[in-house]
């Protein structure tokens, strides 16, 4: 009798912490109910630096090419390397699982960071950061091949983004689209059959700049001639 007695208390213990055990959140719903893109690849590339962190996807229907790079502006996000997850991009945010962790990681604009971080599991989110730009970079129809385009930007062969061009002497950037008080802007190819482009959001105290189709990105409203103001 005693042993039955043991095992029944070991059983119920059991079903008491699967049943506080935290669910795993569902970030593909969480896109839906936000109106945000959802991408799920089993290759893509986190690569952190000084003031940015870029995050670097396969083409969805052939992992092959090179399909998009999301563009973090301001932060580090101290994220180690994966090339399995899934990601989220939606209005001014963007959050990444790496599968073989299964833990989130979350970056937003300074201005929606507790917006968007109050409809996430705090529990799940091991890492974050708020920054003052969020771009995508799209290269649909370029056929690049996705593992030599890591290789290149890696060996520092690919400088990307027209926004890492300071403003000199306080004068402003080319923009093709957007410039002093756009909070958002995009731009595209213009090129039949070839339709790689970006688009940014910035921050407050930034303004969106979109140089070319490939040069998304936010500049402090110092870069802006006063006279326009």
């Amino acid at each position: 009798m005693k042993t039955l007695l043991f095992v029944l208390v070991i059983s119920s213990t059991a079903l008491i912490c699967s049943n506080n055990k935290e669910a795993r959140f569902d970030l593909q719903q969480f896109a839906t109910q936000e109106g945000a893109e959802y991408y799920q690849s089993n290759a893509q590339l986190v690569v952190s630096s000084e003031g940015f962190t870029r995050i670097i996807v396969p083409e969805p229907s052939n992992p092959a090419l090179l399909g998009f790079m999301f563009w973090l502006q301001g932060a580090n996000v101290d994220a180690n390397s994966f090339r399995s997850g899934e990601i989220v991009y939606g209005n001014g945010f963007l959050i990444f699982r790496d599968n073989n962790a299964q833990n989130l990681t979350l970056f937003a604009l300074s201005n929606q960071y507790a917006e968007v971080a109050a409809k996430v599991p705090a529990t799940q989110v091991v890492t974050s950061a708020q920054g003052f730009g969020l771009s995508k970079i799209s290269f649909k129809g370029s056929n690049l091949g996705y593992d030599n385009f890591v290789a290149n930007y890696l060996a520092g062969n690919i400088d990307i983004a027209a926004a890492q061009i300071p403003c000199k002497n306080g004068g402003e950037p080319a923009c093709n689209n957007g410039g002093c008080g756009a909070v958002e802007c995009s731009a595209d190819s213009g090129v039949a059959g070839y339709d790689p482009g970006c688009s940014v959001k910035c921050a407050d105290g930034y303004y969106a700049c979109c140089h070319t189709s490939s040069s998304c990105g936010c500049f402090a409203k110092t870069c802006c001639n006063t006279a326009r103001e």
